[in-house]
Parts: structure tokens; C-alpha cells; sequence
């Protein structure tokens, strides 16, 4: 075997002459901060920009991009959501040699070219009339840009609102779980840099705004360009607070850029942004002549020139008018009516809406189709496939033909055929992974509902268009419920997978005959026959086949209740004609009805259940129930998972204290249906479920009744488990003790800060503040000062408790050790992540940076021993020699600091051969041997790291 090549030895400064070296590469460093900060490949990352090998280099698999975590990825996957690119890949590309125009004008070129010290450029708004075509403006603007930006670093993401879309499409929600799936897909590295919590996957705004923010800041001097089309196809008041905070956002990171395309309403101020009104651009006007003279075939002579021009007149800068009266001409020249065009044109509507109405009128064919159709798109709970409105419309419209067209031989272009006939072209696939049906403009929508155009094209729909759709709608889903039975048994060994492909409208017919029911029943017409008679066994059993996991599945005898409870059918529970209690306990996973609510979080459900309940009851108010609830309700009506099952074997109020949410638990108390000295599963009563959870009405509910609250043991006992603000301050009004141990010697204030959550660190601030005493520790000596000394990581929220913890216990608190004889200061040092931030604050106010722990070593030989080894440790180093610590100091070992950081030399060479100079500037000395008789040099050319 032949003999392994020896190690290279590290040779150490030993006098201040050999330091020239090692400052001009520091200088070097220092002078390009962000080189060589991010590493995705497979090889060495190398700070130095040298690397010399003198024996065998083995490489190994790829580094993980970014350095990110597993953790990191599923949230960055949460994040992340199907439609995210659906409305921008439905918009058709602009036509050619249009658009180009608008790279020209000044607006676009200030907007461009911004000056980085000007925060009115950072703005673009370009607004138009319905159907102008700002959305095709904005995907050419996005496609021009991509091109630029593979020449440069910018990075440019996008978001198009579609009103016409799933939830997700048409909410801010939806816009900052987009942009930031595109930042962190364009630059990985983001996500070691965000703060990211640990419990994630239903979003809400502010949390997403928070990481929106991060992410901006992070990119550093990288130029960030953001796209927004179609602002008013979501909540008004949900873009006005997006436009707020990105005014906000653009004033303090001047690398942002945004562009948003809206109509003209809802008018919103941006006081310093840019902006452009498209159909009033004179080269808008030539795009539209530039189609007409492509896209219109009717010949050039002079007829054909002047009906070009009639047209651009009449079109008013609207480009949706031209596409579709292009269309119309078109036909109409095709079928030999070419002496007709003149007039055809003079009869056309100018308005879009009215242009609608023209062509949904415009002949009687399959009016009922036609009408279906607009209902299913207009009304369904989600859109849907072409498939699935294919067969929603045959079983309205032709029912007697379902079966048959359940084969393959009906294909695609079968489907889309059928749709387009029927929908006259008022509805488009959207190119999407899974391709869904929609209006071809949001104008369409808004002429049906809005300008009342359905109802009159259809007359019987001028009264309750809402409820008599759903209705119908409802209808729909049940004929297709009772063909899919005939067609059930036809499929062999039938599972979710092939029920599903066997009958493409089933899920949603399943879910949609409740859905539509409510909503009728909501609207004014009454469901109590159709209650009655609902095929709940046959409803039931096509359910289960549809449902891939046994615990989503009903037994045979679930009661409709518990059915309508879990689908948040509050409508039709008021209507349903059943003398079921909402507590009788049933063979289901969630066992009761109101349960089933809270666990699917069915909060209007949940509340109909209790009113109607409550109304039973001569001691119950509900008008106090409403007056002390909180709005927004957020989740108190909600248990906080799903995840769990109805035990039998217990009590059914032990169950209910368990796995019931406050609104639950507060109805009990005020109903006096709950015996306070009842215990939930885990043995808590609910007086220790209040304060753990943090029901903080119920809690003040209990107070009310003197003789469950008054004793100071029983806040006692349950105090340490407090976890939410509202009741920490309310027991503190009580009394409660803030120097109460657990079995480990925990107070509250120590328990709050390990959580590491920011409700944890609320609690935390509030006891300080209050005077709890910051100097109790543990069983192992620590205090909480020592624990966040240990554990910080990086959080402003965690930094202003540092600074409490700190001013609140004096030098005495600073001074105070653990078992292990260190201070907060070794702790904060030892910790890479907190030496900068704790470290500071901590020898600001006095902490003793020469102490010694059990071992004789001091924070400076913790900040050797760990470290992140970069610029900012020196910095920390140099800040502890500044205020004093002896670089010579030995443990009991007889080590100084300079031996620790040397055994890490062997990765950190260079930064080593800096520490080792700064520490022998100050009197250290590199050739002093410790008890075993070895040197720093020793250490350095060692394999195994000094053990701690």
C-alpha cells in the first residue's frame, strides 16, 4: 500500500514584519464584500482566491444550492401553487410590430432609466379602458424584459391578476406567494437569509409581506423589477394595502421597480409614481390600424380602407372591440356578404358591452345551452375543466345523452367544439398545465352581472339571478349523480383514480349539489324539499369512491347534519327539517356534528349549530355570545388541526374540552353545560386549557365566576403554561406570581424565550416590563439571559429582549453563572450567531470580559473555539481585546485563545494567519506551550480539533 502524502505544515507569524501580507489580502476582501458568497457547484469554495494542493484532492457531490435546508425547500414548495402562471401564459402574444412603440416614450424611458436617488421613477401605472389591452402590453413588457435581464443582473418577476381564476389568482395572497417563488427560484441563496417560521403552509398577508420584504433587502444592490397586470381584477381593498406597501417598499429599497396595469377605477394615489393612459397614445392607435390591415381579410381597394378606418374610429382605443368584430367581418366576408360589410358595420354597438349582447343574441340557436354555459362559468365554485363543463352542460341540457358520450370516442376536439358552439366564443381554455374554462375578457363577466346583461338576454333571470343559477347548477350535479351510478358499474375494481377518469364530472358534482344548495338556499329559494328528499346513501357511497384516504370517508350511517356540518352548509342546516342534537355523538371521526365543523373549520356552520342550540336554552344569550366574541373571528371557531379522533370511550365533555375551539368552550360556560370541574383528556380543566391555549374571553368569563378563578393556587399551577399575551396580562392583574418554578426551575419568562416564536416573544417583553426578575435560574444554573445568549439567532424581536434582559438585571445578572461557571458573555461568544449583536450589548453594559469559567477559560477562548470565522469575527475579537480581555490568558489546561483558533487553521488558513497577527499585536504568545508541551503550531498541523 503505498504510504499516505504527509500534510502540509502552517507556519505562523512571529513577528509584526510578516503581518504585510495578511493585511493587503484583508484589504483585498474588504474591498469586494460579496464576491464568492454564493457557491452552487461541485468543487471548492475558496475565500481566498488561492488554494494550494500538495497531495490528494478528492471532490465530492454537488453543495447544496444556497446552503438551503430541507426545511427551506418545503417552504419554499408551500409557497408555490398550480395557477400561479395560468392567466399569463392565456394572453395571447402581442400582435407583430405592435407594442414596440411604448419602449419609446418618455414615460417608459424615465420609468427604465430611473435615477436611484428619486423615488417618483420608481413607478410606472399603465391605465386603460376594459379591453384596451394592457395585459398584452404587460406580457410584451415582460418578455422584453427577460431578454434584457439575461444580459444583466436584474431580476424580473411578474404577477397577473384573473378575476376569472382560482382564490389564489385573483388575492394578494396569491400575487407575494408568486413573487417570492420567483425570487427564491432566481436566487437560491435567499433562503438561508429569511426568517422563515416553522410552522407554515396557510399563508396570510402579513406573513407573506414580511417575507416579501426580507427578500427585496436581501438582494442587495441587485435591481428587482416587478410587473402587476390587471390590479382591478382583485378586492379593492386588498390592492390599495399592496399599493401602500409597495410605495413603502420602494422609498426604502431604491432597487425596486414597479410596474402595475389597471383600468381606471379603483382610482388609487400613488403620489410619486409615472403614468400613462393607453388608448389615449396616438401609436396605440396605429397597433390597432396595423391589426385591421393584417387580421381584417376583406381585401385593400377603397370599400375595404374605409370600413379599416370606420372601425378604428368606432373602436375608441378598445382592442377586445377590434379582435371580435374582426372575427365577425371575417365570417361574414367569407360567406359572400361582402356587399353587406358597409352596413354591418354601421349596425355593430361601439360599446364592448354592447358588442357582447350583439353576439350572444344574435341568433336562437340552443338558447339553454348558451345559458348554461354563462351559469356554470359565472357560478361554479371553481372553474372548471373543458371536460367537466362538457358533460355540466349535457346533464342540464341533454341529459338523456350522458351515458353515451361516457366513451372514447368523444374526443377533445369533440369537447371544445361543443363548448364553443355553445358559448358563441364568450369563453376560452386557459393554457395551463390543466386547462380551464373562462371568459375571454373580464368585460364579459362584468356586462353579465354587473351591467345586468343576463338578465336581459334571459328575462326569467331578471329576478334572483343568483339563487335560480345555483339552482340550477344544483340540478346539474344531482342528474349527474344518478347517471354516474349506472356508469359505477360498469368500471372494473373501481378506485378514486378510476372513478375519476371514468367519470370527470363526479368530484365536483359531489361536492357541488351542497355547494349550490347553500347558496341557492342563501339567495332566497328553499331547500327544505330537497333536504328531504336527498339521496344521502347513494350521495354517500359515490363520496367514498371519490376519497383516496379512509379517514376523509363516511360511514353508511352518517347523519345529513354531520355532513352538512363538515361541507359549512349553515344555510342549509337552518333549512334542514331534524330534531338531531348537534352534540349526538355518531360512528364518525369527529363523532359530533359541531365538532366535525370546528375541525374542518366550517365557522358559519359552527355558529348556526350554536345559535340554534343556544336559542334552547332559557340561560343562554346570544346577543352577549356575540358581543364578547372577537371580529375578525380568525380561528375561534376552529379547532387548531383536523388531525384527530373522536374517542367514544370517554366522556363526550372530556372530549369536547379537548378538541373543541374557545368559541365551543366559551359556549359551554355561558350555557352552563360544562362542569367546571370536568377534565379533557390530558386531565386540564378548562380553567388550564384557557390559559394554555390563550382564550382569553373564556378566562375572563371564569373570573366572573368567583369561585372557579379566585384562588391564587389554581393561577398558580396553570401559570407557567400561559403562551399568549392577552391572558399573561390579564393573570397579572390577578396576581399571578412571575417567580413560579417548574420541576426544572423554569419561570415563565424562561419558557416564553425558549419558544423562539414571536407570541413567545411577546409574552417575554411583557414580563419584563412588568418587573418579573430576569436574575431566577434553572436547575442548571442558567438564567434567561444565559438561554438567549445560547440560542440567539438573528430575530430584532430577540434583540430588544436581550437589551430588557440586560438593563433589567443589572451588573449582577451579567455577572451571574451557570453550573458550568459561564457567564452570558461566554455564552453569547461561544454561539457565532449571537457574539455580534448579544456579545455587544452585553459588554456595553459591563459585562466582565477577563472572567473565567470552570474550565479557566475565558469568552475569548470561546470565541476561538466557535466562530464563523469571516470579517466580523475579528471585529468581535477586536472588540473583546478593546475592552480589555487578556489575550494571554490559559485554562486549566494551559491554553491560550491562540491555540483553539489555531487547531481550525487547516480550513481557515488565511483568517487564522490574520487572528494569530491581531493577538500577537496585543502581547500574545504564538510559541507558548501549553501542559502537554504543545504550541499553537502543534494545533495548527494536527488532524482532530481541540475538544471542548
Amino acid at each position: 500500500m503505498e504510504r499516505p502524502t504527509k500534510r502540509p505544515r502552517w507556519e505562523p507569524p512571529t513577528t509584526n514584519d510578516q503581518a504585510g501580507p495578511t493585511t493587503q489580502a484583508s484589504s483585498s476582501r474588504q474591498e469586494h464584500p460579496h464576491e464568492f458568497t454564493h457557491f452552487g457547484g461541485t468543487g471548492l469554495q475558496n475565500h481566498s482566491g488561492s488554494i494550494n494542493v500538495r497531495g490528494n484532492l478528492n471532490i465530492g457531490s454537488p453543495a447544496v444550492l444556497g446552503g438551503s435546508s430541507s426545511h427551506q425547500q418545503s417552504i419554499l414548495e408551500s409557497l408555490r401553487f398550480d395557477q400561479m402562471d395560468s392567466r399569463h401564459a392565456s394572453i395571447k402574444k402581442a400582435f407583430r410590430n405592435t407594442c414596440k412603440w411604448f419602449l419609446q416614450t418618455p414615460v417608459y424611458k424615465e420609468w427604465e432609466n430611473k435615477d436611484p436617488s428619486q423615488d417618483e421613477n420608481h413607478f410606472l401605472w399603465i391605465k386603460g379602458k376594459p379591453g384596451a389591452g394592457k395585459s398584452t402590453l404587460m406580457k410584451f413588457l415582460y418578455q422584453q424584459m427577460q431578454s434584457r435581464s439575461k444580459k444583466s443582473n436584474d431580476v424580473l418577476i411578474s404577477f397577473f391578476f384573473n378575476a376569472r381564476g382560482h382564490a389564489l389568482e385573483k388575492s394578494t395572497v396569491g400575487l407575494y406567494r408568486s413573487l417570492l417563488v420567483q425570487l427564491l427560484e432566481k436566487q437560491p441563496s435567499l433562503l438561508d437569509k429569511l426568517d422563515t417560521p416553522h410552522q407554515y403552509g396557510n399563508w396570510d398577508v402579513d406573513s407573506l409581506k414580511t417575507l416579501f420584504e426580507q427578500a427585496i433587502q436581501g438582494m442587495g444592490q441587485t435591481s428587482v423589477v416587478c410587473l402587476v397586470d390587471a390590479l382591478d381584477e382583485c378586492e379593492e381593498d386588498e390592492i390599495r394595502e399592496m399599493v401602500g406597501f409597495f410605495t413603502d417598499l420602494v422609498c426604502t429599497e431604491n432597487q425596486l421597480s414597479i410596474c402595475f396595469a389597471s383600468r381606471h377605477y379603483p382610482y388609487i394615489t400613488v403620489e410619486t409614481g409615472l403614468s400613462i393612459i393607453l388608448e389615449k397614445q396616438n401609436e396605440h392607435q396605429d397597433d390597432i390600424a396595423a391589426y385591421l390591415g393584417t387580421a381584417l381579410r376583406i381585401g385593400h381597394d377603397q370599400l375595404a380602407e374605409k370600413i379599416r378606418l370606420d372601425l378604428q374610429e368606432k373602436a375608441s382605443g378598445v382592442f377586445m372591440w377590434v379582435v371580435l368584430v374582426v372575427d365577425i367581418l371575417n365570417k361574414e366576408f367569407d360567406a359572400g356578404r361582402r356587399h353587406t360589410l358597409r352596413e354591418k358595420v354601421k349596425q355593430l354597438p361601439a360599446n364592448l358591452h354592447e358588442l357582447f349582447r350583439d353576439i350572444l343574441t344574435r341568433d336562437s340557436n340552443h338558447q339553454d345551452a348558451l345559458l348554461l354555459c354563462i351559469q356554470w362559468v359565472l357560478f361554479a365554485k371553481q372553474p372548471l375543466t373543458p371536460k367537466e363543463l362538457y358533460f355540466a352542460i349535457l346533464s342540464g341540457y341533454e341529459p338523456q345523452y350522458l351515458v353515451d358520450c361516457h366513451s372514447d370516442s368523444i374526443s377533445d376536439e369533440d369537447i371544445y367544439k361543443y363548448i364553443l358552439n355553445n358559448s358563441k366564443g364568450v369563453v376560452e381554455n386557459t393554457k395551463a398545465k390543466i386547462p380551464r374554462v373562462q371568459f375571454i375578457h373580464e368585460s364579459v363577466r362584468d356586462f353579465l352581472l354587473k351591467e345586468g346583461g343576463l338578465g336581459q338576454i334571459f328575462p326569467a333571470l331578471k329576478v334572483n339571478t343568483h339563487g335560480q343559477s345555483h339552482e340550477a347548477l344544483k340540478h346539474c350535479c344531482l342528474t349527474y349523480m344518478n347517471v354516474g351510478t349506472r356508469i359505477e358499474t360498469k368500471v372494473e375494481d373501481p378506485t378514486s383514480q378510476t372513478t375519476k377518469q371514468a367519470l370527470p364530472f363526479l368530484e365536483y358534482a359531489i361536492a357541488g349539489i351542497l355547494h349550490h344548495a347553500e347558496q341557492a338556499e342563501n339567495s332566497g329559494v328553499s331547500q327544505s324539499e330537497f333536504l328531504a328528499e336527498f339521496p344521502r346513501e347513494e350521495w354517500i357511497v359515490q363520496h367514498n369512491l371519490l376519497q383516496m384516504h379512509k379517514t376523509r370517508r363516511y360511514t353508511p350511517q352518517a347523519s345529513l347534519l354531520y355532513i352538512l356540518a363538515e361541507s359549512d352548509a349553515s344555510g342549509l342546516i337552518r333549512a334542514h327539517r331534524s330534531w338531531q342534537s348537534f352534540f349526538k355523538v355518531e360512528d364518525e371521526r369527529y363523532g359530533l356534528p359541531i365538532l366535525a365543523a370546528m375541525a374542518t373549520k366550517s365557522t358559519s356552520a359552527v355558529q348556526t349549530m350554536l345559535k340554534i342550540h343556544g336559542n334552547q336554552s332559557s340561560k343562554f344569550s346570544w346577543a352577549y355570545f356575540q358581543s364578547i366574541t372577537p371580529s375578525p373571528l380568525g380561528d375561534f371557531f376552529c379547532s387548531s388541526t383536523r388531525d384527530f379522533n373522536f374517542n367514544k370511550r370517554r366522556e363526550t365533555t372530556a372530549e369536547l374540552l379537548t378538541h373543541g375551539c374557545e368559541g365551543l368552550l366559551l359556549f359551554l360556560l355561558l350555557a352552563d353545560q360544562c362542569d367546571l370541574g370536568s377534565r379533557s383528556s390530558t386531565g386540564r380543566t378548562l380553567l388550564e386549557l384557557a390559559i394554555d391555549k390563550g382564550y382569553n374571553i373564556v378566562l375572563k368569563e371564569l373570573h366572573q365566576r368567583k369561585d372557579t378563578i379566585s384562588t391564587r393556587n389554581k393561577v398558580r399551577q396553570a401559570w407557567l403554561k400561559a403562551k399568549d399575551v392577552a391572558v399573561v396580562k390579564f393573570l397579572l392583574t390577578l396576581g399571578a406570581d412571575t417567580s413560579v418554578q417548574n420541576e426544572l426551575g423554569e419561570t415563565l419568562l424562561f419558557r416564553s424565550i425558549q419558544t423562539k416564536s414571536k407570541r413567545g416573544n411577546e409574552v417575554a417583553k411583557l414580563l419584563i416590563e412588568s418587573g418579573a426578575d430576569c436574575s431566577i435560574a434553572t436547575d442548571q444554573g442558567e438564567t434567561p439571559l444565559h438561554w438567549i445568549s445560547k440560542n440567539f439567532h438573528s430575530r430584532d424581536m430577540e434583540a430588544s429582549i436581550v437589551d430588557l434582559l440586560a438593563e433589567s438585571g443589572g451588573t449582577n445578572g451579567l455577572s451571574i453563572t451557570d453550573n458550568e461557571g459561564r457567564t452570558p458573555l461566554h455564552h453569547a461568544c461561544r454561539n457565532s450567531n449571537s457574539t455580534e449583536v448579544v456579545a455587544m450589548s452585553l459588554i456595553e453594559r459591563g459585562a466582565d470580559v477577563s472572567a473565567t469559567d470552570n474550565k479557566g477559560r475565558t469568552p475569548l477562548h470561546y470565541i476561538a473555539i466557535n466562530s464563523s470565522f469571516d470579517s466580523t469575527w475579528l471585529e468581535n475579537v477586536g472588540l473583546l481585546i478593546k475592552h480589555g480581555a487578556d489575550v494571554s490568558t490559559t485554562d486549566i489546561e494551559g491554553r491560550t485563545p491562540i491555540h483553539y483558533a489555531c487547531s481550525n487553521a487547516r480550513y481557515y488558513s488565511d483568517i487564522i494567519w490574520e487572528l494569530v497577527t491581531l493577538l500577537v499585536q496585543h502581547g500574545a504568545d504564538a510559541w507558548i506551550t501549553d501542559q502537554k508541551g504543545r504550541t499553537p503550531l502543534d494545533y495548527a498541523n494536527e488532524i482532530n480539533n481541540i475538544e471542548e
